[in-house]
């Protein structure tokens, strides 16, 4: 198990920050596209308040944290409503937060994504497999560089031959580097695909059917 102390010798060319407390890191650059990053937190609530909310979104989120005793793990799918998370993140000693991009957990998890929208459940409840493996590199590293070195391996050969289809892609780059929201005929346009077909490949990989609930959460109007 790696140690608060293994944060303050920790450099890498990938690192988004770094504090006494926490690390943001990025992915290996072929899991960019599905994995946004990675988070490794030693919390307490000078860090994390008690009452830490996390708004909706359009990705999903998994995480593995120890308490001293033992290992829990959490996937949050994709949101439409906000999450109170910083009573239970301050009951762990340390955490890390696996932070998905819109479209890439159906890239490593056999289930329709629009089954998982604002449900919260053990990782094992959906995908054992991923659970064993990433339970495994949590509790077996012992330094930062191992335990990110693992979980990159294991996600990168989870992802197998399988990759995001090219028009989907450019949908969710069009969507996620907007600086205004997109109408729904736009980005339909701008992709070749119908409006009706953009929006059933939405629901099998973001979330339900719902335009409220996933165009207002990736900013599509």
């Amino acid at each position: 198990m790696i140690k608060k102390s293994d944060l303050l010798y920790f450099h890498s060319h990938n690192t988004l920050m770094k504090e006494e407390d926490f690390l943001y890191i990025l992915p290996c650059e072929p899991l960019r596209p599905y994995i946004s990053h990675y988070t490794i937190t030693f919390p307490n609530k000078q860090c994390i308040s008690d009452n830490y909310t996390v708004i909706p979104n359009a990705g999903s989120t998994i995480v593995f944290g120890f308490d001293g005793s033992s290992i829990g793990n959490t996937l949050f799918g994709t949101s439409t409503l906000s999450n109170k998370v910083g009573e239970e993140a301050n009951s762990y000693q340390m955490i890390l937060i696996i932070a998905l991009n819109p479209c890439g957990l159906s890239h490593f998890v056999k289930i329709n994504q629009s089954e998982l929208t604002d449900r919260i459940l053990p990782l094992e409840d959906v995908d054992i497999h991923l659970y064993r493996r990433i339970y495994n590199a949590f509790e077996t590293s012992i330094t930062i560089d191992e335990i990110l070195h693992k979980i990159d391996c294991l996600f990168l050969s989870s992802l197998g031959q399988k990759t995001m289809n090219d028009e989907l892609k450019l949908a969710v780059d069009r969507t996620m580097n907007s600086n205004t929201p997109l109408t729904v005929k736009e980005l339909s346009q701008s992709v070749c695909y119908s409006q009706r077909h953009l929006n059933r490949i939405f629901q099998q990989v973001i979330c339900r059917g719902n335009r409220k609930t996933y165009y207002v959460s990736c900013g599509i109007c």
